[in-house]
């Protein structure tokens, strides 16, 4: 919870940023096909509760685990224009390298992709707010001892899926790259997802997942299939 609330203050700060600094420039946000890379921050917490059936009632401990890491997010979206509003559906994946140990026991997780919509309007000229939400998924590993008798390691894969939520800011720098301009783009997200429940021996892990991600990167509009 306190990282939801560092990133909501981060991304005020960004979003902050991102505007103040926006170039003078009278261009309309340009719609239709767009890809980008981005720069990537995220913080991924998992809450852990680990349950020894060994006894009875059985017995727990709650720790977490925490990754901390940059990463490079790669994306293609659609944008509309529809009345004053700019609506559309962005896809992306983010490739990092996610570890942490907790109670000798490897967690690790290599990619985060989502699917969302956003909808936006023009603050100023070559500035574009906006909102977005959409489905989220992680890949995360688990690599464990297990003392039964000879020790020996326990594993465990899953994909979890769950949601995300943010806003961000888009800015036109007037300048154009062969292909299309190139917009700056900085963005909040923050997304859950659903428990994470393997067994290791006789003892059961669940996890609850969370993630805050901070991004900041240039977007190029393709000029495919754009509107007026």
């Amino acid at each position: 919870m306190r990282r939801f609330f560092i990133g909501r203050i981060l991304s005020v700060i960004l979003f902050s940023v991102v505007v103040l600094g926006a170039p003078p420039t009278k261009a309309q946000t340009p719609t239709g096909l767009n890809i980008g890379i981005l720069l990537s921050h995220n913080w991924v917490d998992m809450d852990v509760r680990e349950f020894d059936t060994t006894v009875m009632p059985p017995d727990y401990e709650v720790g977490q685990v925490e990754f901390n890491e940059f990463g490079a997010t790669v994306l293609v979206g659609y944008d509309l224009r529809v009345l004053n509003f700019i609506v559309g559906v962005i896809a992306d994946l983010t490739l990092a390298d996610f570890s942490d140990n907790y109670d000798g026991h490897r967690y690790s997780a290599d990619w985060l992709a989502t699917l969302r919509a956003r909808a936006g309007m023009e603050l100023m000229p070559g500035v574009m707010g906006y909102v977005t939400g959409g489905l989220a998924w992680m890949d995360a590993s688990y690599v464990g001892e297990v003392m039964m008798g000879p020790v020996a390691l326990a594993r465990d894969s899953t994909t979890l899926t769950g949601w995300v939520v943010g806003l961000g800011a888009d800015i036109d720098t007037g300048f154009n790259f062969g292909i299309g301009p190139v917009i700056i783009r900085g963005e909040y997200l923050y997304g859950e997802f659903g428990k994470w429940r393997f067994w290791a021996g006789p003892e059961l892990y669940v996890q609850d997942t969370s993630v805050n991600i901070l991004r900041i990167g240039a977007v190029i509009p393709l000029g495919i299939g754009a509107g007026n």
